[in-house]
């Protein structure tokens, strides 16, 4: 929504080193359906997330390479938090549901263009809502 209102600027929370791993949704939801599938167990914890990492500055340029923009100033908010709360590193443990024969198959920047693509043919979905 940034990049709309100024495509010329985008602030990012932190200081860009921040490292998050990012699943796409269809994959999230086919692990789901995985682990329904052949679970044995009534109740079971899966977590769900990618093996690898990126840092939230090449997400900003992916998303700016998807919406063609070029010579986007990024300015930083600061700090190794993007905001109170926000953890600089977030990796989870998926090794149980690899254990069900489950693996992302797209790469994080893969997840964040067909994401960003997705939201250009979705612009509704950027909308304010009341």
């Amino acid at each position: 929504k940034k990049l709309l209102k100024n495509p010329g600027e985008l602030e990012i929370l932190g200081d860009g080193k921040q490292r998050k791993s990012y699943l796409y949704v269809n994959e999230c939801v086919d692990a789901m359906f995985l682990a329904i599938k052949k679970s044995r167990e009534k109740l079971n914890i899966y977590n769900l997330g990618h093996d690898d990492y990126i840092e939230v500055t090449p997400i900003a340029d992916i998303v700016c390479k998807e919406l063609g923009l070029k010579d986007v100033i990024y300015k930083y908010s600061g700090g190794v938090r993007g905001w109170v709360g926000d953890s600089p590193y977030i990796h989870l443990d998926n090794s149980k549901i690899k254990k069900l024969g489950w693996k992302p198959e797209k790469t994080i920047p893969e997840c964040v263009a067909e994401t960003i693509n997705w939201l250009k043919g979705n612009k509704w979905v950027l909308e304010e809502r009341g």
